[in-house]
């Protein structure tokens, strides 16, 4: 998911919104409080801009929902390049981080098209050889500079 958060709290401005993509869908919801969640600060934007890319942006489709291709990460991509947020190491890192600690993901993988590379990798080389799958997978599609 895609959060954004502002330090203006108004009864029209909520504080923390998430922008996500689930079952085909494009969700928008209010979060009272969002330490529970990791975070990679990715820039500054305008709330009406972020909203006004979150249109442009078209949800996950779930019949083509991919591990490797077509996911929740491509759409928040989608959302931060609409935004011009670079794409760094660091965000990178931080993406490969939760993919690899998702108590979820073994489910994922055995459930979704692009799991098996995901599954082969761990069940044959373990999480090392996971872990570089993830990697592989992310720094193949992140534009780094």
């Amino acid at each position: 998911m895609l959060g954004a958060t502002s330090d203006n709290v108004t009864v029209d401005c909520p504080t923390n919104i998430a922008l996500f993509s689930l079952d085909g869908q494009k969700n928008k919801i209010t979060l009272e409080d969002i330490t529970e969640y990791q975070k990679h600060h990715l820039g500054q934007a305008i709330l009406g801009n972020v909203l006004k890319a979150e249109e442009k942006t078209n949800p996950t489709d779930e019949a083509a929902f991919n591990l490797a291709t077509n996911n929740c990460v491509h759409y928040a991509r989608s959302l931060w390049r609409l935004l011009d947020f670079p794409e760094s190491d660091e965000l990178a890192r931080f993406v490969i981080e939760n993919v690899v600690n998702d108590p979820n993901f073994d489910t994922l993988a055995r459930q979704h098209a692009g799991g098996v590379r995901y599954m082969a990798a761990k069940t044959i080389g373990g999480i090392p050889a996971f872990t570089g799958h993830v990697e592989d997978v992310v720094y193949s599609q992140f534009i780094i500079e």
